[in-house]
């Protein structure tokens, strides 16, 4: 039997982005991703697409609940108020710039 898949807000506990990032760009390096392996270190990835190609990072607690919630169609500011940690003024524009968030309505 394969393991149950993961839904939005899950937390695996691996350093999935760091895996992923490391065989992608080598930031960080594969010896840095399996240190973190090794000393079980748990990231909280976000994936989405730029244009056609697949992006993925590591996210904060923060900023995974307030995609969590907006994905399940939560308002933005009652998703801001539930994502205490979260500088939404930083988070916003590299959002944009990488394409992580491409609208809104």
């Amino acid at each position: 039997m394969g393991a149950a898949p993961l839904r939005p807000g899950s937390r695996p506990a691996y350093p999935v982005a760091s895996i992923v990032t490391a065989h992608l760009d080598g930031s960080p390096t594969l010896e840095q991703a399996g240190q973190s392996l090794r000393d079980g270190i748990a990231e909280t990835a976000i994936v989405w697409r730029q244009g056609y190609r697949p992006r993925v990072a590591a996210c904060s607690a923060a900023e995974a609940a307030m995609l969590v919630q907006l994905l399940a169609g939560f308002k933005l500011l009652s998703a801001l108020e539930n994502a205490q940690g979260l500088n939404f003024s930083e988070w916003l524009p590299r959002a944009v710039q990488t394409g992580m968030v491409i609208g809104a309505a």
